[in-house]
């Protein structure tokens, strides 16, 4: 949202004029363009004839276009120095459809802006931008094995104007929408948005009931489609055989068909009441949800200063684990050298005892040695 307005995308004009390109896209047209990454300006008229008369080639025969069929017959070209701003495309595998020739030398300069519907929401986050890598992806042969059989250099022109329009879907697409898309997401809203534009036409119209007949057609067809709340299948148009419904009999049906828009009316109101609930209940979720993020980055940020502490008091233990092994080693060796000093004192304890017990010899050898030099003195002082 910028300044107030939703987001919105160009589109070329001349090339929706000239091939009723309509929108929304198709889920087909849109797998093409996330296939190749292409911005919707920024592909060439000419690759756009190809999407949409492939796709009405295979609407005419009954068939879901795929992804993969489409680009076995086309490949993405792109400019070697990047100075032409748009891609195109170029038929491989053999030519399948002639090209749109025609003047597009105007198509770079008309352009108008498309943005989203007020009740449209969109749950994907996948964004278009033109980033094309160059490489062709490859597809099982399943496939592609429906479309080998196809008839080449089919005229272009006459696959763009086949008349498919025997239904509800088939008459609106080149007013409304390519059914494919809208039959999906939105089975039963667009065929009362339809329906009241019917009715409408029918008040301004009730003075020339020949004028309104179409009309008439196609609101009994969407009728019918509503009741049943299926998909009809595409089908080409019978001629009417049928006489002309009287008057009275009109009333009546326009009757009825007002009394169906009213019930369904009601349940799209229901639905778009359902939606705005919704819609109030995310944007209380969200407030709730970035209420815990902040929580949760107060609950981070203490986190990592616990963290700053945990890791300063694990240093600090290891410097004390450090100090406690220098004080054991150092332990050890003291209690080395009191072993020692106590082995030296058990030597000297004994050499005590050996001493104690020679003093008792040594005195006793003393006393004899005094006792014969007395002796030995007597006789010597006797003769003198």
């Amino acid at each position: 949202m910028k300044n107030g307005h939703p987001n919105f995308t160009y589109v070329c004009e001349d090339t929706f004029k000239a091939l009723s390109i309509t929108l929304p896209f198709s889920n087909f047209k849109c797998a093409i363009l996330a296939k190749i990454n292409v911005a919707l300006i920024q592909l060439h008229p000419k690759s756009w004839a190809f999407m949409k008369d492939f796709s009405n080639l295979y609407y005419h025969l009954n068939i879901i276009p795929i992804l993969n069929q489409f680009i076995f017959f086309y490949l993405v070209k792109v400019t070697e120095d990047g100075k032409v701003g748009w891609v195109s495309m170029t038929s491989a595998k053999g030519s399948l459809l002639t090209l749109f020739n025609t003047s597009w030398k105007h198509f770079k300069t008309c352009f108008f802006r498309v943005r989203p519907n007020l009740f449209y929401i969109d749950q994907s986050t996948t964004k278009l931008f033109y980033k094309f890598d160059g490489k062709t992806p490859k597809f099982p042969l399943q496939d592609i094995a429906i479309i080998l059989g196809f008839m080449r250099r089919m005229n272009i022109r006459d696959v763009l104007n086949f008349p498919f329009s025997g239904n509800i879907e088939g008459s609106l697409e080149s007013e409304f929408c390519d059914y494919a898309y809208h039959f999906e997401k939105h089975p039963k809203v667009i065929y009362v948005v339809v329906l009241e534009s019917e009715v409408k036409r029918f008040a301004e119209k009730e003075k020339s009931p020949e004028k309104g007949k179409s009309s008439e057609l196609q609101t009994v067809k969407a009728s019918v489609a509503i009741e049943n709340e299926t998909t009809p299948t595409p089908e080409v148009d019978a001629p009417i055989t049928n006489p002309p419904p009287s008057p009275s009999d009109q009333n009546q049906e326009r009757a009825k068909l007002i009394f169906s828009l009213k019930e369904k009316k009601a349940l799209v109101d229901e639905k778009v009441r359902i939606i705005f609930n919704l819609q109030k209940k995310i944007t209380n979720h969200e407030q709730i949800v970035s209420a815990k993020a902040i929580e949760n980055g107060k609950l981070c940020q203490d986190i990592k200063s616990l963290n700053k502490k945990w890791n300063v008091v694990i240093k600090e233990l290891a410097n004390s684990n450090k100090m406690i092994s220098v004080l054991n080693d150092q332990l050890i060796e003291k209690e080395d050298k009191i072993k020692t000093l106590v082995l030296e004192k058990e030597e000297l304890k004994k050499e005590k005892k050996s001493a104690e017990d020679f003093m008792p010899r040594l005195e006793k050898q003393v006393a004899d040695l005094t006792t014969d030099k007395e002796k030995t003195s007597a006789p010597l002082a006797q003769q003198g």
